[in-house]
């Protein structure tokens, strides 16, 4: 859609440094404190999935900037759960 609007480089601009490879502090006691998240997961040749995931306080867990840990429970069958792995990069 940015393409074809001519609005790639303004996007991108805007954008830029909302993505990272790490989680702030804030960002870690937050996925801490909350009952529920949000992975997005994509595959090399599809479209991207997003799910929710629900628990108990604390289901989630960072004990680096580069990690977070989820309880999944009965996530089983929700698409972009099926598709996380250890290790993989996803968008929570």
């Amino acid at each position: 859609m940015h393409d074809k609007t001519g609005m790639r480089a303004e996007i991108d601009m805007v954008t830029q440094h909302l993505v990272g490879d790490f989680m702030t502090d804030q960002h870690r006691d937050s996925f801490e404190e909350s009952e529920y998240t949000f992975p997005g997961t994509i595959e090399q040749a599809g479209p991207p999935h997003a799910s929710i995931l629900t628990g108990s306080l604390g289901f989630t867990s960072s004990s680096n900037p580069k990690m977070l840990a989820v309880e999944t429970g009965e996530s089983i069958g929700l698409p972009a759960f099926d598709r996380l792995s250890v290790g993989q990069r996803a968008g929570v």
